[in-house]
């Protein structure tokens, strides 16, 4: 008898008890809502840093000149498509498509190319 009181005691409680006050009657400490702002910073800082090591090209320091670059090259190849087709006319329904783009040669990167990192830095700098 004393082991089914003891299991429906804690159903019977209301949860308020449990939420506002601890056991031994002390009120619950405040959180300290700088120092959970300090380390959310501190852990954006850290993963903010290893992704620009992973992806230089994406969110490192010369991910700017990266972007300028992309988009020279981008007009460019706008320039030379154009000029092609004034020449040549529009493609024929039976010819292939183009290849991708400047784009995503440059931004969605092959796994499989292992150098790349190497040309960046070579390119960029470090």
């Amino acid at each position: 008898m004393h082991l089914n009181r003891r299991c429906n005691q804690s159903l019977c409680r209301p949860l308020g008890v449990f939420i506002t006050s601890r056991t031994d009657g002390r009120p619950f400490r405040r959180p300290d809502y700088f120092a959970k702002a300090c380390s959310a910073l501190n852990l954006f800082l850290r993963q903010a840093k290893k992704m620009a090591k992973a992806d230089p090209h994406l969110l490192g320091p010369h991910a700017r000149r990266y972007f300028q670059d992309t988009a020279r090259e981008a007009q460019q190849q706008a320039d030379v498509d154009a000029a092609i087709r004034k020449v040549y006319g529009p493609p024929k329904p039976g010819d292939p498509p183009p290849p991708p783009g400047i784009w995503t040669q440059r931004y969605f990167l092959d796994p499989e190319w292992k150098g790349f990192r190497n040309w960046f830095t070579k390119t960029y700098g470090s």
